[in-house]
């Protein structure tokens, strides 16, 4: 009699723990949006996390997107289909049109159904676009070796350039090279392509370059770590500042710009940067970074490494932090009269 109880004790917590584990089952996949990056006038990159595959195999990822977020979703939306890789999902945006805001959401479905990750917005560039400065500064102008026309602007004592520098050739009228075998280049356009960036966001310089002394036109110079300094602590000081010297509006920052003012008429620009050692075109939209003169040895991790004063100014906060950076790269310029 024990036995036969036991027996029945068995099936029946056998019994519930499939019941269980079919309950368990039917539930959607959850997922994140993560992050949107690397956004062109026609793409963009959508990275999402899966949390949790809802207990069943994953059928298929990815993202939708759109320029509402009424019908955003697989049935209503345009939509990619991704591999999932260790938890990670990258999705390719494609045949955007510049200029338009779109809202994008990942996706994960399973044999019960499909779950969504919250809405992340993005603006495509629009790359021919005409730099929006502030019509309540008064400019005045340089020109450069090469012949470009620049505004400039009086902020307190000192007097810069209000755009990014576009030269490719020294003052004394020597050129800048370009990439050959195992030289490197002297120079980038951003993603190499002058006829859409140059004449916004400048060129991208390293820090051979930069410290030559003859990269600016004559009477102007790459300015001193204490000159960055100058200009940032007269605007306020480091924090909350920043929106004082980005260009207004979402015409070349992404997301909402929010709190940029430009009432300095600095307008600076998110030219983004090239990377060394691979090369690679990042943060055109989101991030602008302005050289400094200042250079030093220093150790780090025990390893002889060049410190770098560094400008970097970004769309996510708004503060005006001047950085000594360890890494190196291709970075806009902005000279300052002597």
């Amino acid at each position: 009699m024990k036995i036969t109880s036991r027996i029945y004790v068995s099936i029946l917590a056998t019994i519930v723990g499939i019941l269980f584990s079919c309950n368990k089952e039917k539930v959607v996949p959850e997922v994140i949006t993560a992050e949107v990056k690397e956004v062109t006038d026609l793409t963009a990159l959508c990275g999402s996390t899966l949390t949790s595959d809802g207990g069943s195999k994953i059928i298929t990822c990815g993202a939708c997107w759109s320029t509402d977020t009424s019908n955003l979703n697989i049935s209503n939306a345009k939509y990619s289909i991704d591999s999932l890789k260790d938890g990670y999902i990258t999705s390719t945006i494609t045949n955007l049109t510049l200029g338009t805001k779109y809202y994008v959401k990942a996706y994960a479905s399973n044999k019960i159904g499909t779950g969504y990750g919250h809405i992340l917005s993005f603006i495509t560039k629009t790359y021919n676009s005409n730099i929006v400065f502030n019509p309540a500064v008064n400019y005045g102008n340089i020109i450069d070796q090469d012949g470009n026309t620049y505004k400039t602007v009086s902020i307190g004592s000192q007097v810069w350039m209000a755009e990014n520098l576009k030269a490719i050739t020294y003052n004394n009228g020597t050129s800048l090279s370009l990439e050959s075998g195992t030289r490197a280049a002297d120079y980038y356009w951003y993603d190499s392509n002058p006829n859409l960036n140059k004449s916004i966001y400048g060129a991208l310089y390293p820090d051979w370059v930069v410290n030559s002394g003859k990269l600016c036109p004559v009477g102007w110079h790459i300015p001193s770590d204490e000159e960055w300094l100058a200009l940032v602590n007269f605007i306020g000081g480091e924090w909350g500042t920043g929106g004082k010297l980005r260009e207004s509006g979402i015409v070349h920052w992404q997301l909402s710009n929010e709190g940029a003012t430009n009432e300095t008429g600095f307008t600076a620009l998110p030219g983004g940067m090239v990377s060394i050692p691979d090369k690679k075109s990042i943060n055109m939209g989101t991030w602008g970074y302005y050289w400094s003169s200042f250079q030093k040895k220093d150790k780090w991790t025990g390893v002889d490494v060049i410190m770098h004063g560094v400008l970097p100014l970004r769309v996510e906060n708004n503060d005006a932090y001047f950085s000594y950076v360890y890494f190196n790269g291709y970075y806009s310029v902005r000279c300052l009269e002597d």
